[in-house]
Formats: structure tokens, sequence, C-alpha cells
């Protein structure tokens, strides 16, 4: 895994029917529990398009949600401390096992 996704690029690489472009540039791309009720769950018990296709990009296993560790918990509870403007993403595994940097947005604005 090359890339950890938040909730805005996922939301706005779903609303273009997109998200093929995650996998072709970084192969399968990770997300965090958060990210999956956020852009899923939520999404879905909200009627939109979007929340569906980053689901199926899940069950094809395009996106994998994986759980970050006591330490990396630890570590983004440091980062959001210091770096208080990180996305939710961000603030769970902005440095996770990849070295992967993140990218910032707030999600809820994307869908109104």
């Amino acid at each position: 895994m090359n890339a950890i996704a938040d909730a805005s690029s996922l939301i706005v690489l779903a609303r273009q029917n997109a998200l093929w472009l995650l996998e072709r540039t970084f192969g399968a791309v990770g997300l965090v529990p958060e990210v999956e009720f956020e852009t899923v769950i939520q999404g879905k018990a909200k009627g939109y398009a979007d929340a569906r296709r980053i689901e199926a990009a899940i069950a094809a296993q395009r996106l994998v949600v994986i759980s970050p560790t006591s330490n990396e918990r630890q570590v983004a509870i440091v980062i959001k401390q210091n770096a208080p403007n990180l996305s939710r993403a961000a603030e769970w595994l902005s440095v996770y096992k990849t070295g992967t940097r993140m990218t910032s947005g707030n999600s809820s604005r994307l869908r109104s």
C-alpha cells in the first residue's frame, strides 16, 4: 500500500466516478475506519451515490480499510495537537508505515 486516502479525496473522486485514478496511481489505497464510516455509512444514510461507489471499491479491495495500532494513534494525537489543520485521515495516520503524505480538507463541505 502506497497511499492513505482521506474522506474529502474519496468523495471528490467518487462523485466524478474516478476512484480508479487512485488504483492506477498507487495500487490499493488504505483508509481508516473513521473515513469508511464517514464516506460509506453516513453517505449511504443520506442517499449519496458516491457512498456506494466507495463501498464497491472497498468490496473489490481497491480501497482497504486499515486499523491503526495504538502507537500510530498516539503519533496521530501528537500530530493533531501540533498541526490542527490536517484532515481527519491525517490525524489518525499521517505517519503510517508507508510514509505517505496526506492531503487536507473538510469533506462535510463537499456534500451539500
